[in-house]
């Protein structure tokens, strides 16, 4: 409805060509193939930064399944671009990618979510994780800290068994089950709420800085818009660029109520509609502040 040719000419960040692999857009699977960028992607759903030495995720079925695995600081740029412009995704964490060529031991494959090697791999991998915080556990004069961290890895591995399709081992159910559970929820509810107040206001002093120019994006339960007079295109504060008629063309239609799910934005899609609330690809965004940030752009009485 919305799209145009405007898109084809324009060049991509690597934040972009991440947006571009969560909506299944162009795929190139080759090393470098978009100019000046170190992401790409192919047609099985995989995402790589830099080489296929580093798998950052795969998209299968609608979840994203992506390495809690470090490899530099870029990369990790990288794995937070991919994160941030899958969103609208369920999300999977795996303690290990899995990799080509024996990087891991007995194991030569990247994200194959039903390979019994890679299920085993990571389950070993969390088990790992416990027993090290166990035996801190032990000694700590505050043991919330690894009551919690214990607590978070029985969600991982729950989660992505479940995702998996396969059978959660004892180790951690047994784990999940001692007698710390109360003093684990507890721990987390208050932990949950200081972080909730802080990124409140982290965020409001973001959005400012977002609408000054001083930063090209921030992450925020909704979305915001600023417009780039120099470029002539509106940029979302997820870091995608629109052009200045598609962005006009989207907000008298949805001024007007004519905006349906499957409808597209440049090539993302507009998945939900509730209340204020409008979904588009990653983006979600408050209605009412849409149609009041396009009022003033547009210069309504």
């Amino acid at each position: 409805m919305f799209n145009n040719q405007i898109y084809k000419t324009m060049s991509y960040t690597n934040y972009e060509v991440c947006h571009r692999w969560a909506n299944n857009v162009e795929v190139r699977s080759y090393y470098r193939s978009y100019p000046n960028n170190n992401i790409f992607y192919d047609n099985s759903g995989r995402i790589y930064s830099y080489g296929t030495h580093f798998c950052m995720g795969r998209l299968v079925n609608g979840i994203v399944f992506y390495t809690l695995e470090t490899y530099s600081n870029s990369t990790s740029k990288h794995q937070n671009y991919m994160l941030r412009a899958s969103s609208q995704y369920r999300k999977i964490a795996c303690a290990l990618q899995g990799a080509r060529g024996g990087y891991y031991s007995g194991y030569s494959h990247v994200f194959d979510i039903d390979s019994r090697e890679f299920q085993e791999a990571n389950f070993n991998a969390w088990i790992g994780e416990i027993e090290a915080a166990s035996r801190l556990l032990q000694k700590a004069r505050k043991p919330e800290k690894y009551l919690a961290q214990i607590a978070h890895i029985c969600g991982l591995a729950r989660d992505f068994a479940e995702a998996c399709g396969c059978k959660l081992p004892k180790a951690f159910i047994n784990f999940a089950s001692a007698d710390n559970a109360e003093a684990v929820k507890e721990y987390a509810r208050k932990q949950a709420a200081r972080a909730a107040r802080e990124a409140a206001k982290k965020e409001r002093e973001k959005e400012v800085k977002f609408n000054n120019f001083e930063i090209s994006s921030y992450s925020s339960e909704y979305q915001t818009v600023r417009y780039n007079a120099k470029s002539n295109r509106f940029e979302t504060s997820k870091a995608v660029q629109i052009p200045f008629e598609i962005g006009k063309r989207f907000y008298q239609a949805l001024k007007a109520g004519e905006i349906k799910i499957g409808d597209s934005v440049l090539y993302y899609t507009v998945r939900g509609q509730k209340k204020d609330v409008i979904e588009i690809g990653c983006h979600t965004f408050k209605k009412s502040y849409l149609l009041k940030y396009g009022k003033t752009i547009f210069a309504e009485a």
